[in-house]
């Protein structure tokens, strides 16, 4: 999963990196889009990461508590 966001992070950079050298001979619709798209990997980025975060968070809580009850089964 970590992989899908580093994906949305390099579209965004290489997009910036685009319409920077570009940004003169580029038309305003075309420049209006590019920065749609910018907008969209950035908030796509930071939203999966948020979500793997949670996720992960979510997994280690379940293995800490089935650790404790194999744990209480032992004693």
């Amino acid at each position: 999963m970590k992989y899908f966001e580093y994906t949305y992070l390099a579209l965004a950079i290489m997009s910036v990196i685009f319409m920077a050298k570009e940004y003169e001979n580029l038309p305003t619709q075309t420049v209006a889009i590019m920065m749609v798209a910018i907008f969209l990997f950035s908030f796509m980025y930071v939203f999966r990461r948020r979500q793997r975060m949670r996720v992960d968070e979510f997994l280690e809580e379940q293995r800490r508590k089935i650790e404790k009850e194999l744990e209480e089964e032992d004693q």
